[in-house]
């Protein structure tokens, strides 16, 4: 799927789980090349935003910021910048549904449905359109998996 508009929404993105600190410094360190106090959005399924997000009006498109809910910080360390902030990007069944499945399986297996959500391009390029672009970027970076429709590649 093509996205159209300033952020990558899950079709062009890069995927990582929040749940360390070291995962922002790898994203910006051997990935992104950027300052490390860039912050990076969460995806959350919709329906379980409230279990972690204090209320704001979320939306696909990654428009607002919002407090990640006292107490929860320490499950998504890599997604919190200032006093406890996230860009959230809240992920509906009915708009993205395979995101929003990757979403929910990961909450299955870690506790957690939220992923770290970054546009895929490196350092000074622009974000990736075709599927040769995100296997360049992938052979060209840290990047581990890469999943392009139904395939799944990995180093």
């Amino acid at each position: 799927a093509m996205e159209f508009g300033p952020r990558t929404l899950g079709a062009r993105s890069i995927l990582a789980s929040p749940a360390t600190e070291m995962m922002r410094e790898n994203l910006n360190t051997y990935i992104k090349h950027r300052e490390d106090f860039r912050p990076f959005s969460a995806a959350v399924p919709v329906e379980q935003a409230g279990d972690f997000f204090e209320p704001s009006q979320l939306t696909d498109f990654l428009q607002g910021v919002t407090r990640v809910r006292e107490g929860k910080q320490h499950l998504m360390p890599a997604a919190i910048f200032g006093e406890r902030l996230v860009r959230v990007q809240g992920v509906s069944r009915n708009t993205n549904p395979s995101f929003w499945k990757l979403l929910v399986r990961f909450g299955e297996m870690t506790g957690l449905p939220v992923l770290l959500n970054t546009s895929f391009n490196l350092f000074g390029e622009p974000v990736v359109s075709t599927p040769r672009e995100a296997v360049r970027g992938f052979y060209c970076s840290g990047i581990d998996c890469l999943a392009i429709g139904n395939f799944l590649v990995k180093k």
